[in-house]
């Protein structure tokens, strides 16, 4: 009985050794560390984007301008817990245009862009980001489609939900160029030189 109490003493303080050893081998945690801890490097984004398309569209009987339409965005971002990083984007939009009492012309954009970003952590639980990208755009109506140089600016917020997942919101500008087309009327028209679309992207990040 006594061999065991012994057995038992000599047990108990080899693991309270080596329990003492394995803290005094750790270094201290600190919040800076906690903090990073929340989120990853690398981000995959998706946005339902509803937007306006702010310049001129003609058609046959009437000039618009901040037509609405819906569009969708899906997304790359690396970025350190605060400094540079970069990002690339593919966005779509279709707005419809009424060209008369029974038909409508719908216009459809696409943007592949890569971005240069700067932000980072507010806090344990917000990121705020400012990025600028270029890249090529496509607009395509009736069939046709003309390619072109696009370009963005963005603003953005974002809420961790936890470690893995945010929800966020991005205020974006787009704006595309193209070779010169004629309109509707067979006139010189920015309907096809260019565009310029302002959205609002509303969505869920996924931190890798």
């Amino acid at each position: 009985m006594k061999k065991n109490t012994k057995s038992i003493k000599v047990i108990t303080l080899l693991i309270g050794c080596m329990t003492w050893m394995g803290v005094q081998a750790q270094e201290p945690v600190t919040s800076e560390d906690i903090q990073q801890e929340r989120t990853t490097k690398h981000t995959l984004i998706l946005n339902a984007s509803p937007g306006w398309i702010t310049s001129k569209v003609f058609t046959p009987h009437i000039a618009y301008s901040w037509r609405f339409g819906m569009g969708y965005n899906l997304g790359y971002r690396y970025l350190p817990y605060y400094g540079f990083g970069f990002g690339v984007d593919y966005d779509y939009s279709q707005t419809s245009y009424p060209i008369d009492y029974w038909y409508d012309d719908t216009i459809k954009l696409h943007h592949i862009e890569a971005s240069l970003i700067y932000g980072g952590h507010i806090g344990k639980t917000w990121i705020a980001t400012v990025e600028a990208g270029i890249g090529y755009a496509i607009y395509s109506e009736e069939g046709e489609s003309h390619g072109g140089f696009g370009w963005k600016s963005a603003l953005g917020i974002e809420y961790l939900l936890n470690r893995s997942v945010g929800i966020g919101l991005d205020i974006q500008n787009h704006k595309a160029t193209f070779s010169g087309q004629k309109d509707f009327n067979g006139n010189d028209s920015e309907y096809v030189n260019g565009f310029s679309r302002f959205s609002i992207n509303i969505g869920i990040r996924y931190h890798l």
